[in-house]
């Protein structure tokens, strides 16, 4: 007896799409250490009540793609998010800052002893 294979390459295979949940979450004092000036802004757990749509409604209405620079926050629109939207002294920033700069010497230390770690390595391992 002989089994035929389904020739998957005719078979259609189709994908589709129903509802999107778009969710607004908190900004919160980051601590990111690649923010190159000022504070760095995050988004925390907590979140507003899902708004639901369908993916057409959001491709009808949704924004035109912003640019990088749109994107970037500069320091004082960062300084601005987290006084009123977060409400983080700034004390609070201020450490942040210092927090980001000590885990910055720090890659900087581990980047310039990258060569060194790699010879150590090589003349453990002969």
């Amino acid at each position: 007896s002989s089994l035929k294979k389904s020739d998957s390459s005719n078979e259609q295979k189709k994908v589709y799409f129903g509802n999107l949940e778009m969710r607004n979450y908190e900004i919160v004092l980051g601590d990111h250490p690649d923010c190159s000036a000022g504070p760095p802004v995050a988004i925390g757990w907590e979140y507003s009540p899902a708004e639901t749509i369908s993916v057409d409604q959001y491709e009808a209405l949704k924004p035109r793609r912003r640019s990088m620079d749109q994107l970037e926050l500069n320091y004082f629109v960062r300084k601005q998010m987290l006084r009123r939207n977060a409400g983080v002294s700034d004390e609070e920033m201020r450490q942040s800052i210092d927090d980001v700069h000590r885990i910055q010497k720090q890659r900087l230390r581990t980047k310039r002893m990258q060569p060194v770690y790699k010879l150590r390595e090589a003349v453990i391992w002969r």
